[in-house]
């Protein structure tokens, strides 16, 4: 099962940017049930992005990778790991999955979908994670202040 997939980073310094895309193309060169025909990581370009109103220069790049999948189960473990921000299958017309109640036929283009849903929610869960790990880290800075200022 033929697919192509773009992974996308943001980072501060472009060099570890560029380091770090490396080590996640090399990762998946090993990865169980797939395996890459081409890849290639984009030179990063600087962006300006807001963040709690506030705006931030990054560096900004992404991986392209032309790879095939042994079956579903390895494209979706696939999916899971590493959240691609756009992952299509190229080379089959329709997936069929067999039920108790009989086959279900699902297209190409309903299984990208399908595809590129369950990575964005993964992608969306992460930030969330990330900005609750924030959010508890300034709390307990909070608390510590607190606590420092009653013994004072």
């Amino acid at each position: 099962m033929k697919f192509k997939a773009f992974i996308e980073a943001l980072g501060n310094d472009k060099e570890f940017l560029k380091k770090f895309l490396g080590e996640i193309e090399g990762k998946i060169k090993e990865f169980k049930g797939i395996s890459i025909e081409k890849s290639k990581i984009e030179e990063p370009i600087e962006k300006e992005i807001e963040i709690n109103n506030q705006k931030s220069k990054v560096w900004s790049s992404f991986i392209e990778i032309d790879g095939k999948a042994d079956g579903i189960e390895s494209l979706i473990d696939f999916v899971l790991w590493y959240s691609p921000s756009k992952i299509e299958i190229e080379d089959v017309k329709e997936i069929k999955i067999s039920t108790d109640e009989g086959d279900i036929k699902i297209s190409r283009e309903k299984f990208n979908n399908l595809l590129n849903q369950i990575s964005f929610r993964i992608i969306d869960l992460s930030r969330t994670i990330g900005d609750l790990l924030i959010a508890n880290r300034i709390l307990q800075e909070t608390i510590k202040n607190i606590k420092k200022d009653k013994k004072s």
